[in-house]
């Protein structure tokens, strides 16, 4: 069961990873706001990116199926073969390190 799980999820992430590779295209409206927060909110996606860029695959990989996936702590943990406090922590290393290059 567990390397049907973890087969499963590798499919996904890859789904995943595939899909925000492609480029999306966009209709353009004539409705578009000028306006300083869209403005801002379009450099904060870019540095969000930027941030989430320069994390090593694997981490990248985590963040998806954690945070776009919204897979629970306990089946990552399941899936990486360690216990869902290990896991916390490698997820709250990940955040802190987002943090630090969206700052900096």
């Amino acid at each position: 069961m567990n390397k049907e799980l973890h087969y499963l999820y590798t499919i996904a992430g890859n789904l995943c990873a595939d899909h925000f590779r492609k480029k999306a295209s966009v209709e353009l409206t004539e409705n578009i706001p000028d306006s300083k927060d869209y403005e801002d909110c379009i450099l904060t996606n870019v540095a969000l990116g930027n941030a989430i860029k320069a994390l090593p695959e694997e981490e990248r990989e985590l963040i998806v199926l954690r945070y776009v996936n919204e897979v629970p702590v306990v089946v990552l943990a399941e899936l990486y073969g360690i216990s869902r406090f290990k896991m916390g922590r490698i997820l709250k290393s990940i955040l802190d390190k987002l943090r630090k290059n969206f700052k900096g």
